[in-house]
């Protein structure tokens, strides 16, 4: 089944503290990154206040590709569909590397946690989906009557060996619906997709500490990471 899916969205994450923006970071990032463009500090209303964000972003013109900076932790992301494939998300990973080790390398840093995050959309017939997971996961009925969604998550919880080491991942799976209003026929309508999130990150654990080489392992293997949990589903 893993042909009805296609990837919609991919985010990579490491774990370190704030930040902050400064031109003379943003000049080495734009070295590896020069088709980046960097959003400073933009101001939002919450609770009729105005408040400046810590947030920092950069980003391509298109918005398909932005690294986002954050009290606490740092993504990657891109939003872009594509037919599910491992190579599209090892290449992905490849750039994780790439963007993470050189952040940690200007700051002299480690990180607490790592995370891979594919996004995916079911683009099958919606009756076999529901079928399949009525068969393997919602076995129960009510009132004769088997389930009728597609929405659940798990997780796992899963000793893995990155570098000399073994560290606790969560596997995180989220199936759920989501809509967008389309116009049909000059009509405002609510089309449906049903979609897949998996993150697998490291356990929150103060014992845990991730150098260049550890992210860099990670990120070489959470193509398979993201492979194996598919299989156990598709």
């Amino acid at each position: 089944m893993k042909s009805y899916f296609n990837i919609v969205s991919l985010r990579g994450t490491i774990f370190i503290p704030q930040i902050i923006f400064d031109w003379t970071f943003v000049s080495e990032m734009l070295k590896i990154l020069p088709n980046y463009v960097p959003t400073n500090n933009t101001p939002q209303i919450i609770n009729g206040v105005i408040v400046n964000s810590t947030d920092w972003m950069l980003g391509t013109q298109d918005g398909t590709e932005r690294l986002i900076f954050q009290p606490q932790k740092i993504d990657f992301i891109l939003n872009k569909e594509s037919s599910y494939s491992e190579r599209d998300i090892d290449e992905f990973s490849k750039k994780c590397d790439k963007i993470f080790s050189k952040i940690l390398e200007l700051r002299n840093a480690k990180a607490s946690r790592l995370a891979i995050a594919p996004t995916f959309k079911y683009i099958g017939d919606i009756s076999t989906l529901k079928s399949f997971i009525q068969k393997i996961y919602a076995t129960r009925v009510f009132k004769e009557e088997a389930l009728d969604n597609c929405e659940f998550s798990q997780v796992y919880r899963v000793n893995e060996n990155i570098g000399d080491s073994v560290f606790k991942i969560n596997y995180l799976s989220k199936f759920y619906t989501s809509g967008n209003i389309v116009i049909v026929n000059g009509v405002n309508t609510i089309q449906e997709y049903n979609l897949v999130d998996f993150d697998i990150n490291t356990f929150n654990d103060t014992n845990y500490s991730f150098d260049i080489d550890l992210v860099k392992t990670f990120f070489s293997k959470s193509s398979g990471f993201c492979s194996d949990f598919m299989t156990l589903y598709f």
